[in-house]
């Protein structure tokens, strides 16, 4: 079983309590099951994203390859070390 049906079925069962204890209407538990169903999808889409995503390289101008550009003064961009 996924955890998101998983999920689901926990939410379910907490909301039927709820509706049988009398602390919540039958659409009021219907409404926070897609609310849960919802905010997994959300959250399940920025983990993909995260994981997807490739921060760029930092460069600096210690690693600029001069060779590329030869009219390029090399003094002039870099600060002696």
């Amino acid at each position: 079983m996924s955890a998101r049906v998983y999920r689901a079925l926990e939410v379910l069962g907490q909301e039927l309590q709820r509706v049988e204890r009398g602390e919540a209407e039958v659409l009021d538990a219907i409404d926070e099951l897609l609310l849960e169903a919802y905010a997994l999808g959300e959250r399940r889409w920025i983990a993909m994203e995260l994981n997807t995503a490739r921060p760029a390289p930092v460069k600096t101008l210690e690693s600029l390859d001069f060779s590329f550009q030869p009219s390029l003064d090399r003094s002039r961009a870099v600060a002696p070390a």
